[in-house]
């Protein structure tokens, strides 16, 4: 570490300390890390949105609406790469192209649109349905056939979404729990468990009694979409993806190789430590491993 860096750290930390090719490591990671990326609401089963680049992923149901109107709900908690992967619910008529996003009614979806829109419109066309290129890097949140209602970022544990399904009263509307993002960075993704439907079937907490979806699928992207490499799945804890700290740990591991090509590269490293300290806060960003990283003068 640069000799005129110092940081003051509070917390738990795993902490790991070695020598190689003659200079001294130390590793801190924060054990909230370590944590698991989140767990069924009830019971031992989830939905669980995976992890993947390009992709655009539908976990969709057609529900009958009764003359007297319904309501969607679920529980999420989302972990997703901010202002530019975004969590949302779609719904259309089957056989009809009057897509749109619905907002939730608890408040936890807004238009804005990060800053991934209007590049993500070469990936996913289909979110024309509910974007529109300004034509000068910003887009409106209402397209082709319906409006932008959505979320990012990460949550604070579980939310509960509601969506107002009265449009549709005495027909049947197809709704999906959508998760888009981009070709670049991925967070843990999305959550999703105890759906509830007012009215009807649709109903579940995706546990393992019998029929694990009780009719929700997997329709796969969008026309236009590159196909997702994975997709929603019903799992439990061991199906999650790996916590934070697990890839922090392994980045670690490579510092003596990384510190070995820079001193083929700029000259023999010229400090006798390294290492470097991840802290679990969130906002908290980069500002603590870069300080650490290797230092030439």
């Amino acid at each position: 570490m640069a000799s005129y860096l110092a940081t003051a750290a509070i917390g738990n930390y795993e902490v790991n300390k070695y020598r190689a090719d003659g200079i001294r490591y130390w590793d801190a990671i924060d054990t909230t890390l370590f944590e698991p990326v989140a767990a069924p609401r009830t019971g031992t089963q989830l939905a669980i949105s995976q992890i993947a680049n390009n992709s655009y992923k539908r976990l969709a149901r057609t529900i009958s609406v009764p003359a007297g109107g319904a309501t969607l709900s679920f529980w999420i908690t989302r972990d997703t790469e901010p202002n530019w992967d975004f969590v949302f619910v779609e719904a259309h008529t089957p056989g009809q192209d009057d897509w749109t996003t619905l907002p939730d009614t608890n408040g936890h979806t807004a238009q804005e649109m990060g800053f991934v829109c209007p590049f993500w419109l070469s990936i996913h066309p289909f979110l024309a349905h509910y974007q529109t290129d300004n034509g000068d890097g910003s887009c409106a949140p209402s397209g082709t056939s319906g409006a932008w209602w959505a979320a990012t970022g990460k949550s604070a544990g579980y939310e509960q979404w509601s969506v107002d399904l009265g449009a549709w009263a005495g027909k049947d509307v197809e709704v999906s729990i959508s998760y888009a993002s981009d070709n670049a960075v991925q967070l843990s993704g999305a959550f999703v468990d105890d759906i509830v439907v007012s009215a009807g079937a649709g109903s579940t907490s995706f546990e393992a009694d019998g029929d694990v979806m009780d009719g929700w699928a997997t329709p796969g992207a969008p026309e236009g979409s590159p196909p997702n490499e994975n997709d929603w799945i019903a799992g439990t804890v061991a199906d999650l993806p790996p916590p934070l700290g697990e890839t922090v740990r392994r980045s670690f591991a490579r510092e003596p190789e990384i510190i070995g090509f820079l001193s083929d590269t700029f000259g023999p490293y010229p400090f006798s430590a390294a290492g470097g300290i991840v802290d679990g806060i969130d906002g908290l960003s980069f500002a603590l491993e870069t300080q650490t990283r290797p230092v030439y003068s």
